[in-house]
């Protein structure tokens, strides 16, 4: 598999990731939630250089480079052949799509609710009362990603976590999976650890 995404990613002019996809130091991970369609989507993680790490996706044999390239989820999702009709899956392929597009320059991630937000171990009373206060803030806000159909389209939103910002995510998705995202700044500088 690694010989088939390194050629695969050499092709689309990616030199970097294909030498990185093909040496056996860099660990592959595979999301703990598959994606909707049966794409086979794959972390190559260049563990401690985590700003190297990418996702890549496999259809049959293309592959499909995922980092910061929304557009070629879109066409991973098409190569499937996947029609979102419900809302659990347009929600599933939001999680993906948030996930796996994402810049790798710092920690970001879907959350389900406060509790999902690792605060910094507080060393002081002054941290602590940072702590509380950020979490009392944000317990009655945060919930789970949703989503509700208008028209033949699906809107989902999302918190996501973003280093120490979160961000409220509202995804269009239409049934062809034509994604369009815009982010709304809930909070900034919460007191989490700088790499989680």
């Amino acid at each position: 598999m690694r010989e088939m995404v390194s050629a695969g990613l050499a092709a689309k002019g990616r030199a970097v990731q294909a030498a990185l996809a093909k040496n056996p130091a860099a660990s592959l991970m595979h999301p703990l939630k598959p994606v909707p369609g049966g794409a086979h989507v794959i972390l190559f993680d260049a563990f401690p250089h985590s700003r190297a790490s990418f996702y890549v996706g496999l259809v049959d044999d293309i592959v499909f480079y995922l980092t910061e390239a929304p557009e070629e989820f879109t066409s991973m999702m098409r190569a499937c052949g996947l029609r979102i009709d419900r809302p659990e899956v347009a929600v599933s392929v939001a999680r993906a799509y948030i996930e796996t597009t994402r810049s790798m320059r710092q920690f970001s991630g879907v959350i389900d609710s406060v509790d999902d937000i690792r605060m910094i171990p507080c060393r002081d009373a002054e941290e602590e009362r940072l702590c509380l206060d950020a979490t009392a803030r944000l317990r009655g806000i945060v919930d789970p990603p949703s989503a509700r159909k208008i028209g033949s389209r699906y809107v989902i939103t999302a918190y996501v976590l973003c280093g120490s910002d979160l961000d409220l995510r509202t995804l269009t998705i239409t049934e062809d999976c034509e994604i369009a995202s815009r982010n709304e700044l809930i909070a900034s500088d919460l007191p989490v650890p700088l790499s989680m």
